[in-house]
């Protein structure tokens, strides 16, 4: 498992969804259970690729055919996945669902989330969600405030 999780890894590196897809199958094949981190994998496979349906495809599958739970990494790189293909409101949906799993965002996951809203003009929620950063004490980044001032700045 380990070492198809880290092969998988190198195809998302790689921009090689069609490759780590190949390889999470002939692990099904050979019975070997993915774990968290093989899904995460293939799920940045997916989103690094711009195919965020397909990574919300591998997030469904989770706990269902494997009893896998998402952790607050695979809520990442599903919202990551969702930006990338401008899908601000899935990406938004994510966000709460994480809480929804007693689990905490992340200034990843919020990062993720603004730069959804910053990519699709909706520069209001992009400040929300800057809000809600400080109101939970979160850690803001320069990549947190460049995405909001630019979600600002496209609004024109």
């Amino acid at each position: 498992v380990i070492t198809y999780s880290a092969l998988i890894n190198s195809c998302e590196k790689g921009h090689q969804w069609a490759h780590a897809l190949h390889l999470f199958r002939e692990m099904e094949l050979q019975l070997l259970k993915p774990n968290v981190i093989t899904f995460n994998s293939l799920i940045s496979a997916f989103g690094n690729s711009q195919r965020w349906m397909q990574a919300l495809q591998v997030f469904s599958r989770m706990g269902v055919l494997s009893g896998v739970l998402p952790d607050v990494i695979t809520y990442n790189a599903c919202i990551s996945a969702c930006e990338k293909g401008q899908e601000w409101a899935q990406a938004l949906q994510l966000l709460a669902e994480l809480e929804d799993a007693a689990l905490l965002p992340s200034e990843i996951s919020f990062n993720a989330a603004i730069s959804a809203c910053e990519n699709c003009l909706r520069w209001e929620l992009a400040l929300q969600l800057l809000a809600d950063m400080h109101q939970r004490s979160l850690r803001r980044s320069t990549v947190t405030y460049n995405a909001t001032i630019s979600s600002c700045g496209n609004s024109r």
